[in-house]
């Protein structure tokens, strides 16, 4: 059993449209050549200022954060020509909340990557809970940019030793 197919013009062009009721004669009228080419223009269009206005939240100044909101970014980019070819309020804000749930994963992925770096880090250099930072510092095999890692990170640092405090039932 076969699926109807919408009639329209392309669809009768291409064939896909075999089953005809005379009711359905005045549909087929519907749709010419130039309208099916206006429609595939104005999607094409409509695309090309999605893609824009993202790439406009790409590169905004100062680069928005996952925190930042609608409002905020209006505010900045309003009068960006980018900005305005989106043809709705409503396209614009389901095109920010795609942007700023991909920069959440991101932010996500990233901190997920640097706590186990960290964590392998620690495992090679046999770094306990009760292991003083001045001590990690000291490590012989601790060389500068692995040191300059954690430094850099401290605050994941810091986690995952209230991580490890914690499980072993020490109060933080």
């Amino acid at each position: 059993m076969s699926v109807p197919v919408p009639i329209t013009y392309l669809a009768l062009l291409q064939g896909q449209c075999t089953q005809l009721q005379p009711h359905d004669a005045r549909l087929c009228y519907r749709f010419t050549p130039q309208e099916v080419e206006k429609e595939g223009e104005m999607k094409r269009m409509r695309k090309e200022a999605d893609q824009a206005f993202l790439e406009l939240l790409r590169s905004a100044q100062p680069p928005i954060r996952p925190t930042t909101t609608l409002i905020e970014v209006q505010d900045a980019l309003a009068s960006d020509k980018r900005y305005k070819n989106v043809e709705s309020d409503a396209r614009r804000r389901e095109l920010f909340a795609a942007f700023v749930l991909a920069l959440r994963q991101l932010e996500e992925k990233q901190v997920a990557n640097a706590e186990q770096n960290v964590a392998r880090l620690l495992k090679k250099l046999n770094v306990r809970p009760e292991t003083e930072w001045s001590q990690v510092r000291a490590c012989s095999t601790f060389d500068s940019g692995r040191r300059a890692c954690l430094a850099g990170s401290l605050c994941i640092w810091q986690k995952h030793l209230r991580k490890h405090a914690r499980k072993a039932g020490w109060q933080v």
